[in-house]
């Protein structure tokens, strides 16, 4: 699986670089809202937010930047697109940044941010590489998402089965790299298919 710590600083490094970009003022604060989902009960949310948090924080070396987070009920098929719809609709003033950590927040968050009109007023960080999300960041509704690198797991698996059949054992866990999609990169994974 993915490295959920340096996961949380890859999201980190690009809300610096979202930032930077925007020319935010050094008087601005900046709201980062992580998504996060209410029926995990293992600790990988929690690593992905500490990488966040301690990344931003060194990266930017000040407080303009407030994380939050949010829980998101994905239990039902349709909780987690009512969820993130009541923020775009409920809350007084939007995050500048949503930061999505799992495929279904992420297509939420972009569809509600094109339902209400607010490309561009919420930057995106999303996860997975399905085609509507690649979609989504060639069209630079998303700002950018991660993905693991699927070429890695199956090379690892590979090499995973043949340690075991050679010493009758092998490591339970192997780190996978992420791999960052933006609007170039999406473009091109997308003509390839």
């Amino acid at each position: 699986g993915t490295n959920n710590y340096n996961l949380g600083q890859d999201y980190g490094k690009q809300i610096a670089e979202i930032l930077q970009e925007k020319e935010v003022g050094e008087e601005d604060t900046i709201h980062v809202l992580v998504l996060m989902d209410e029926d995990r009960v293992d600790t990988s949310q929690n690593l992905i937010l500490l990488g966040l948090r301690e990344n931003v924080k060194k990266l930017l070396g000040d407080d303009r930047v407030i994380v939050d987070t949010e829980l998101i009920d994905n239990a039902g098929s349709f909780r987690s697109e009512e969820s993130i719809r009541d923020i775009f609709l409920n809350w007084n003033e939007l995050p500048d940044i949503m930061v999505c950590l799992n495929e279904i927040n992420t297509r939420c968050a972009f569809q509600a941010a094109v339902d209400y009109n607010k490309v561009g007023k919420v930057q995106i960080l999303g996860y997975y590489d399905s085609d509507a999300i690649l979609d989504a960041v060639a069209k630079e509704i998303v700002y950018a998402t991660f993905a693991p690198d699927t070429e890695q797991i199956g090379k690892d698996c590979v090499l995973a089965l043949d340690e075991y059949v050679k010493t009758g054992y092998t490591n339970g866990y192997m780190a996978v790299d992420t791999a960052l999609i933006k609007s170039g990169e999406a473009v091109k994974r997308l003509d390839e298919k």
